[in-house]
Parts: C-alpha cells; sequence; structure tokens
C-alpha cells in the first residue's frame, strides 16, 4: 500500500509503517560465500525482499509517495505545485540525497540563496550529508521529483534533517 503525507507535512520526518530489512533479518552470508546461499537462504531473501516491494500512485498528483525502504536506502516521490517547494534553509546529516526530476522544473539553491543548478526532467543533483540547500518549483506545472536517500546510519531511521 502506497502511503502518501500532505505537502503542508512533506518536510516533517513521516512515520513509516513499511517493513525493513535489518541486520539481524539478513542472512549469514559469509560462511555461504565459498558455495552461495543454500537454496532456504535464497527462498529466505527472495520472500523478504519481495515483501518490500510496493506499488505506488499519484493519486491526487500531490503529496509525498514512499516507494519503500531497507536499512541503507529509501525511495520516495515528491510533487509539488505550481509555487510551492522546500523554501526552508535546511541539511540532512545522516543521508546523501540523489534528487531527479520526473516532470516539471526546479530550481535548487544554497546558503544566501545562492543558485545551485536549475533542472527539468530527466535531471538532477545530488545533496551530499551536510549541504545547506532549499528548493522551489521553478515551472508553470505541478512538480515530480524522485528522491533516493543513502543513509549512513543503519540504526536510524530518521534523514537527521536540520532547519536553519
Amino acid at each position: 500500500m502506497a502511503s502518501t503525507v500532505p505537502p503542508e507535512s512533506a518536510s516533517q520526518p513521516a512515520v513509516d509503517p513499511v517493513p525493513r530489512l535489518t541486520p539481524a533479518r539478513m542472512p549469514r552470508l559469509s560462511a555461504e560465500r565459498a558455495a552461495g546461499p543454500s537454496r532456504a537462504s535464497l527462498a529466505r531473501l527472495y520472500s523478504e525482499a519481495e515483501n518490500l516491494v510496493q506499488p505506488f500512485a499519484l493519486g491526487g498528483g500531490k503529496g509525498r509517495v514512499d516507494l519503500g525502504r531497507t536499512n541503507l536506502i529509501r525511495g520516495l516521490v515528491q510533487t509539488f505545485k505550481r509555487g510551492g517547494g522546500e523554501r526552508s534553509l535546511h541539511y540532512h546529516s545522516n543521508t546523501d540525497s540523489l534528487w531527479l526530476v520526473l516532470k516539471g522544473r526546479v530550481r535548487f539553491h544554497g546558503p544566501n540563496d545562492e543558485t545551485i543548478g536549475d533542472f527539468g526532467p530527466q535531471e538532477g543533483t545530488i545533496m551530499p550529508a551536510y549541504a545547506r540547500y532549499w528548493f522551489e518549483n521553478a515551472g508553470e506545472d505541478d512538480l515530480e521529483m524522485l528522491q533516493v536517500m543513502a543513509f549512513h546510519d543503519r540504526d536510524r531511521k530518521d534523514a537527521g534533517r536540520t532547519d536553519l
């Protein structure tokens, strides 16, 4: 099931009911490397991974849709109406993020409102942890962006967002 968050609360960390593979649930592959994983280990891996796969639909085309997550990576699609965006200068201490425009145009800004880049479909940027930024919908239409977050700390469930 896809979960959506209204645009007003898109900047707040969402409570994510999506199950995650944790180190305790991962197979002990080091002992199996020489011969490869057993059929039982593979069957368990297939089942756990496939339970994490979620279809999604943008519904009304507004807000945030979580695509899924593991203990190291999270994918979501964020949508913003014309004139919208994440207008608060902020950074994330626990993740690097890849941003890819699916539809519309976005303008990313850094400290002192310096323009980092203006991106259209099939374009984007990578924001390393602690890079300060904000962005706005720079087009005439709704903006849809894919965000892929790579977590630095397996045990943390949040991106470590700090608004400045």
